[in-house]
């Protein structure tokens, strides 16, 4: 008999549940190391819950611009590892979308029921479209 590991995904029933969970979050993300970004999801209890809940405030800030969720491993510290959400957008509004980013960071940065060390696992950032 096997002994029953802990979940590290609270969502998590059955291994099926995580990738439904990943399918809904494709509806609003183009979604990049697809493998990388589960495993990361299944070390990191409420990462979904947490996604979920930023993805309106993202899009409120960010309506029509294309979103990429990926996966970014730092190559000397494994803490620093995250979820990048890259939000694309064109040279000519730089300016303009970098101090609407910072706007929406300060929001998250706000959000109530998420702990900091969860939200650290998370960084949103500005893609130029012309490498989108």
């Amino acid at each position: 008999m096997q002994i029953p590991q802990k979940r590290a995904y609270v969502g998590l029933e059955f291994g099926n549940n995580l990738d439904e969970e990943i399918e809904e979050l494709s509806k609003h993300y183009e979604i990049h190391n697809i493998h990388q970004v589960k495993d990361f999801i299944r070390k990191n209890e409420d990462l979904v819950e947490y996604i979920k809940s930023i993805t309106p405030i993202i899009d409120k800030h960010f309506p029509d611009n294309k979103k990429c969720l990926t996966f970014c491993e730092d190559s000397e510290f494994e803490e620093l590892d995250d979820i990048t959400i890259f939000i694309s957008c064109f040279k000519a509004d730089f300016d303009r979308d970098w101090k609407q980013l910072d706007v929406l960071e300060k929001e998250l940065c706000y959000l109530d029921g998420f702990s900091t060390k969860l939200k650290g696992l998370i960084s949103v950032d500005l893609w130029v479209e012309k490498y989108f």
